[in-house]
């Protein structure tokens, strides 16, 4: 169901251009391309990265036997299966302990779990991994579906910078990654997609 034109203008979060040209979309919608932005692409960039630094079938010889105790069941779970599934059935948290405990190349401007490391001037890849991390968090653990126009576009602006640079580090052509949000941020958001 579309919100009304006058619901949307009340709260401030439609361009001029929307109005215009009758695309007026909700807030809503706003959300599930972050929602789908957090949930599929960003990880699947992430999956890419730690398959670039540690393939799949020898990541059960960097892990000691001795650091599974550092993870819960369903996560050791995960990590026994990656011999035979790959990566695919990692969420980014995971992805997320296993580049920062076991990809030691891989290092932030900081330290690990600091937002400081999110500053725009901090670009190197372990500050992009801990990047997606924050905005993931920020996203998934909002307090309401509610995104403004400008936030949307400050969102898949960070985002289409951090692919730019992955794309880069993994020696793909220019906009493999890119190319995704940027269908993603315009695209008609039904089921069919």
């Amino acid at each position: 169901m579309d919100v009304p034109v006058a619901e949307l203008i009340i709260d401030g979060s439609v361009n001029k251009a929307q109005v215009a040209t009758g695309n007026v979309i909700s807030q809503k919608t706003y959300f599930a391309r972050l929602g789908h932005a957090t949930y599929n692409l960003i990880p699947n960039m992430i999956r890419e990265l730690l398959a670039h630094f540690i393939h799949p079938n020898i990541l059960h010889k960097t892990i000691p036997t001795r650091d599974l105790r550092y993870f819960n069941l369903a996560d050791t779970q995960k990590i026994n299966e990656i011999r035979d599934t790959g990566y695919r059935g990692l969420d980014l948290t995971l992805m997320y302990r296993l580049i920062k405990m076991y990809v030691p190349s891989i290092q932030t401007s900081g330290a690990w779990g600091n937002l400081d490391n999110i500053q725009g001037h901090n670009v190197s890849l372990g500050d992009d991994i801990e990047r997606c991390r924050i905005i993931r968090n920020s996203i998934t653990h909002r307090s309401n579906t509610t995104v403004s126009y400008q936030e949307l576009n400050d969102y898949f602006s960070v985002f289409k910078d951090v692919a730019r640079r992955f794309e880069k580090v993994l020696g793909k052509e220019p906009n493999a990654f890119v190319s995704q949000f940027e269908v993603l941020e315009k695209c008609s958001m039904d089921e069919d997609i």
